[in-house]
């Protein structure tokens, strides 16, 4: 085995995105405040940042597992809440960010964890979570600014 593909280690930062996107936009419009969601965010990073620096592979896909084991209760749990805020206020887009956020959150690192092996594999998974991430970084402006 060689060293971690760059695109495995794209995918933790795009896993680290969904998080981090959303906070610095809340920030940005209401201010920073020490909540417990800016605390859920910041033991997300600390596995997906020790993912990033690991430089062989076996050290790479055990760090992607950890983040992988944090990252997919919390964004379900956010999901979730987003999601009844969506229904309590009918607004599809919140309903669609709290389908995106749960499942870039969990594809993302099991498509990493599956590229350290080789670029050729988890080429499906890293679809699904390229295209999340997308979704939730796009979306998450038209939910606080409009």
């Amino acid at each position: 085995m060689g060293a971690v593909p760059a695109s495995a280690r794209g995918l933790v930062g795009a896993a680290m995105a969904v998080f981090a996107w959303p906070l610095a936009l809340v920030a940005a419009r209401l201010g920073f405040r020490l909540s417990i969601a800016h605390v859920v965010a910041t033991a997300c990073f600390v596995p997906c940042a020790v993912a990033l620096v690991c430089a062989r592979p076996n050290g790479f896909r055990a760090a992607t597992v950890a983040a992988g084991c944090v990252l997919g209760p919390a964004a379900v749990f956010a999901g979730f809440f987003v999601l009844l805020g969506g229904l309590g206020f009918g607004r599809v887009d919140w309903m669609l960010l709290a389908v995106a956020v749960p499942i870039a959150a969990i594809a993302s690192p099991v498509a990493a964890f599956q590229r350290a092996r080789g670029v050729e594999y988890g080429r499906r998974a890293a679809a699904v979570g390229w295209s999340a991430a997308a979704l939730s970084v796009l979306g998450w402006p038209l939910l606080i600014f409009v």
